[in-house]
């Protein structure tokens, strides 16, 4: 009974060093969906009578929905650069949707670089930063 009480106690302690000394950590899923010219017409949002959303309106039972719209642009670049880096137009010296020459380098991370030195895996695509990460 000693016998089958060390080996257990060396096992537990051995599964509990592996997973500590290979940093097994549990984090959260992280989904975000940015969408342009949206309303609000899903279902979730109490929407257009005609509009039939099932999988967006289940993602939204069982995640955050933030049925708020603001932005910090009137222009989609420019406002979508703002939300990713967290920080203003006038610090990011994006103002149009149009990319200029003299536009300076963005100082803070975009919310994607953030995550992947947090240790995420991160895949985005579509319009965000149009094929340009961080831009």
């Amino acid at each position: 009974m000693n016998r089958i009480i060390f080996i257990l106690s060396f096992l537990l302690t051995m599964s509990v060093e592996f997973h500590s000394a290979h940093g097994v950590e549990s984090k959260p899923d992280i989904v975000l969906i940015i969408v342009d010219d949206l309303n609000d017409w899903l279902g979730c949002l109490d929407g257009h009578p005609d509009a039939y959303s099932p999988n967006i309106d289940a993602l939204a039972e069982h995640g955050m929905l933030f049925p708020q719209a603001y932005c910090n642009s009137p222009q989609c670049r420019p406002s979508r650069t703002s939300m990713m880096h967290g920080v203003y137009p006038f610090k990011t010296g994006t103002y149009f949707n149009a990319r200029f020459q003299n536009e300076a380098p963005i100082k803070t991370p975009a919310m994607q670089q953030f995550f992947m030195n947090q240790g995420y895996r991160v895949a985005s695509g579509g319009k965000v930063f149009h094929g340009t990460p961080g831009r």
